[in-house]
């Protein structure tokens, strides 16, 4: 009767301790789902934010992702732009006058500038005096070929972006190039944007489907010829020895397709 007893004891205690083990094993597994569905939930979290282009640096070039959040972003996309020429130099200096309509609130603005050093090697573009919506901008980056504005100066609705900038000129390798006439010596100057180098001369959105209205203003040379996209609307002196072109506003156009000429043309 004894033995019974004793044995029923280990019976129920063996017992006991097998639903602990599948009582334990069981929360376990639950707190491990649970776990589970709370990284997921954050996983999507930071997707969604890295979808809202959160991070500050976009990789080289302009990917799908970024050229997608753009074109949802912006609309009524104008660039007033001033070229200053001058004879025989290697560097374009500009100003520039970018302004838009967001859609809805970003982290930071992208613009597309970069640049390349004598041996043909990619580096930053020239910026400077940078302004957005009347205030100066002091903390924006360069990376990677791209201009990175921190979000807070802009606002849903219209925007406008101003600076100073300054971009190679080169007898090749470069999206504005220089070519001298062997037989009279004669300067040209002219733009190939295409597919993806007007960041190259300006800073801009390079994309084709965020197509813009562009005005364009040229100083060059006395004596030379400016053409442009747009027929011209005045010229007038600049400097001594040089002039200001002015060309009418373009329809909107992509920004490859943006080009200007200048030179002995005939």
């Amino acid at each position: 009767m004894e033995k019974a007893t004793i044995k029923r004891q280990k019976i129920g205690q063996i017992a006991f301790a097998m639903f602990a083990i599948i009582l334990f094993t069981a929360l376990s597994f639950l707190s491990t789902i649970g776990n589970a569905m709370g990284n997921s939930k954050d996983i999507g979290r930071r997707a969604s934010a890295i979808g809202r282009w959160t991070f500050i640096d976009p990789e080289s070039g302009i990917s799908r992702a970024l050229a997608r959040e753009r074109a949802r972003l912006y609309r009524d996309v104008r660039y007033n732009l001033s070229f200053d020429i001058a004879a025989s130099a290697d560097r374009l200096r500009g100003r520039e006058q970018i302004t838009f309509t967001l859609t809805a609130p970003t982290a930071s603005l992208i613009i597309d500038f970069r640049d390349v050093d004598a041996k043909g090697a990619p580096i930053e573009g020239t910026v400077h005096d940078i302004k957005v919506n009347g205030a100066a901008v002091r903390d924006a980056r360069q990376a990677r070929g791209h201009l990175i504005i921190p979000g807070h100066y802009l606002s849903v609705g219209s925007n406008r972006v101003e600076l100073s900038f300054e971009s190679s000129i080169r007898a090749a390798g470069t999206a504005v190039t220089r070519y001298i006439d062997k037989n009279d010596g004669a300067e040209y100057i002219y733009t190939l944007f295409v597919p993806s180098d007007a960041n190259l001369a300006f800073p801009c959105f390079d994309q084709p489907d965020i197509k813009a209205r562009f005005l364009l203003d040229i100083t060059a040379p006395d004596g030379w010829t400016v053409v442009s996209n747009g027929a011209i609307e005045d010229a007038q002196a600049a400097r001594a020895g040089y002039r200001r072109v002015r060309f009418k506003e373009t329809l909107p156009i992509s920004t490859y397709l943006v080009c200007f000429r200048g030179g002995a043309l005939r």
